[in-house]
């Protein structure tokens, strides 16, 4: 009846083998989908020498980089893309879109409303990206915008 059985000791060095190997395969070291190895990058972001209160950044290839596009949102004038979601190294065009007026509260509670509405300015930024975790602060001057 116990013919057909496994030992503990036999069984456990098949199946921890079998989850380490399976598990590494599935984590990739911080590599995007296409096999490219993704690094992190943070920064700050200032338009007319002052913090931007709110936008977004779209890192997006340029050709001869293979990696993926991605982004993330400007909050208090610092950006941040972890290593499990950021580019591979390469040349990229910085999507910057931000926000140049502050939503103003009026009387009716509950409701936020605008002066008008809500001016973005876009900029497009060619940059590199290099290996290792890094640092990638944006000046934005208020002559090299786009108004939307």
């Amino acid at each position: 009846m116990d013919e057909h059985r496994i030992s503990w000791s036999t069984a456990f060095p098949v199946k921890f083998l079998s989850v380490l190997l399976a598990g590494g395969m599935t984590l990739g070291c911080g590599s995007g989908q296409d096999g490219s190895q993704r690094v992190g990058i943070r920064g700050i972001v200032t338009y007319q020498q002052q913090p931007v209160t709110r936008g977004v950044i779209n890192l997006q290839p340029r050709q001869g980089t293979v990696g993926p596009a991605t982004g993330t949102i400007v909050n208090n004038g610092s950006y941040e893309i972890r290593p499990d979601r950021g580019p591979a190294p390469g040349n990229y065009l910085a999507v910057l879109k931000i926000m140049t007026a502050d939503l103003e509260t009026t009387p009716h509670p509950g409701k936020v409303e605008s002066k008008s509405a809500v001016p973005f300015l876009t900029y497009s930024i060619p940059i590199e990206v290099k290996g290792g975790n890094g640092v990638i602060d944006f000046e934005l001057p208020p002559d090299a915008t786009s108004p939307e």
